[in-house]
Order: C-alpha cells, then sequence, then structure tokens
C-alpha cells in the first residue's frame, strides 16, 4: 500500500550520518521519502528526523547498498519498528546472512531499473569489497539525486551514473598523506587505498575536474575518514577541482554525527 503523507518540500536531502562509524541518509523528491542505508542505531534515526519534523512512519523504504556494518548496523530494528521495506540485491542479503525480526525485504537487480512508488531508481554496480556493492540514482522530477559512497576507483561506466545529477552525494574518503602516515595498520591502509577501498580526496578532485555537461547544484562529500582526512582538505580539493565554477555549486562536507541538509525548491 502505497504511504499518503502531505509534503511540503520538493526535495529535500539529509546526510544524517556519514563516515566509517554509520552511514544513514534522507532523500525527500517526486513525492516520496527513503533512507538510503542505516548504519547507525534506529533510536539516532528516528530521533534525527523528529528534530527535522518527519515521521518516521513517513519513509517509503530503505535503500542499502552493501552489506558492511557501517551501513546496516540499524536497518533491521528500524524497519521493524517502522514497518518499512528494505530494498536491496540477493547477494547482499546472503551476505548479510540473518534477518532478525523477519524485516520485509524487497530485492532489486542490480544495473536494473525499479520504482517506488512512481519514482524511478537505478542501482549501479561500483567497486567495492562487498558482495554486490552499489550506488543509487534516483529519478526525480526535481531534477536526480545520485549517491555513491564506498567506492574504490572511477570507471567510464560509474561516470556515466553520475552524468547530469542536481544533487551528487560522492565519497571523499581520505587524505592520502595522512592515510600512509597515520596510525592504521599496513594491511587497512592497503585495503582503503586499493581498487576496492575508498576514493581519496584527490581521486573525487580528479573527477569532479572533468565532469562534463551540466555540473550539480549541490556535492555532498562524504564518508570522510575522522583519522585519515580533515573537512577542510577535502573541501579545499573539491573546490580547487571544480575552478572557476565553484561559486555555482554548493558544497556540503557531511558529518558523521552532525546531520546537515538542503532542500530545494
Amino acid at each position: 500500500m502505497n504511504k499518503i503523507f502531505y509534503y511540503d518540500y520538493k526535495m529535500r536531502i539529509i546526510s544524517i550520518a556519514s563516515g566509517s562509524s554509520g552511514n544513514c541518509t534522507f532523500i525527500e523528491c517526486s513525492g516520496v521519502r527513503l533512507l538510503i542505508d542505516c548504519g547507525i542505531p534506529a533510536s539516532n534515526v528516528s530521533g534525527h528526523l523528529a528534530v527535522e519534523g518527519i515521521p518516521p512512519e513517513s519513509i517509503n523504504c530503505v535503500l542499502l547498498t552493501h552489506e558492511h556494518e557501517d551501513h546496516i548496523g540499524g536497518i533491521f530494528a528500524f524497519s521493524k519498528r517502522y514497518c518499512i521495506p528494505i530494498y536491496m540485491n540477493l547477494p547482499t542479503y546472503s551476505a548479510i546472512g540473518t534477518n532478525p525480526g523477519k524485516s520485509e525485504c524487497k530485492f532489486f537487480s542490480t544495473g536494473t531499473r525499479f520504482s517506488i512508488d512512481g519514482t524511478e531508481i537505478l542501482p549501479f554496480p561500483v567497486p567495492h569489497d562487498g558482495r554486490d556493492p552499489v550506488g543509487f540514482r534516483i529519478f526525480s522530477d526535481e531534477g536526480d539525486i545520485v549517491c555513491m559512497t564506498d567506492v574504490g576507483r572511477f570507471s567510464t561506466r560509474i561516470a556515466e551514473n553520475l552524468m547530469d545529477s542536481r544533487v551528487l552525494l560522492i565519497e571523499a574518503n581520505h587524505d592520502l598523506g595522512m592515510l600512509v602516515q597515520g596510525p592504521y595498520p599496513k594491511f587497512l591502509k592497503e585495503r582503503i587505498a586499493s581498487s576496492r577501498g575508498h576514493l581519496s580526496n584527490d581521486e573525487t578532485a580528479q573527477y569532479l575536474s572533468i565532469l562534463d555537461g551540466k555540473r550539480p547544484e549541490v556535492i555532498f562529500l562524504s564518508h570522510l575518514s575522522r583519522v585519515n582526512n580533515l573537512p577542510k582538505l577535502a573541501s579545499s580539493c573539491a573546490q580547487q577541482a571544480l575552478g572557476k565554477d565553484s561559486s555555482k555549486t554548493r558544497l556540503i562536507v557531511a558529518d558523521q554525527y552532525i546531520p546537515r541538509g538542503i532542500t530545494l525548491s
């Protein structure tokens, strides 16, 4: 059954939590309300939503990118508490291996569009060390939204899925120098920097510098490491990459504990 609520906004995006300790993003567009991932406690999610005047039960579904704990930590509790379905691919469901509370799970195929109450969504593959990790492109009447975190390398195929979006949530996980000189063990540094790990500030900036077509109106820099990055470094790299057009794009650096968002007409 479709959930019917009267919304005050055409498009709203809130990064509720972003980082290695948990990820959750709220998106409202074309009359639907979605969460992408729910890697923090369900009570924290509902508390943050309440501050924004969003009833948790008004969420249409949770979209899951992959099975890592910082993306699923609160997903089943939130789903069960508010009777909200979870959408994921079958390999991710298999990798999780459990469904506490028997939450309602629905399945999509990576690379194939599906619809949530008339809003089309494309889950596209990304290189990361999960079973079948994805990013999401949400096709909205107000402009497309792309969410892509936890990705090791850019490719032409990935770039195609990011083109001409109005809002882009993209990973800027680490500063390579901080990672190399930092306290992490060697194996973890190698995993993060690998082609199935996470994007550095420089890698994200390189993509932004060659972005063809219409640049996003809003860019969220997401999944920053609190050990191997600084918000000012990520922001500076992105601004330099955007060059003279940087003033035309709103840059928002997502935070692990402080929700940050934007409302667009």
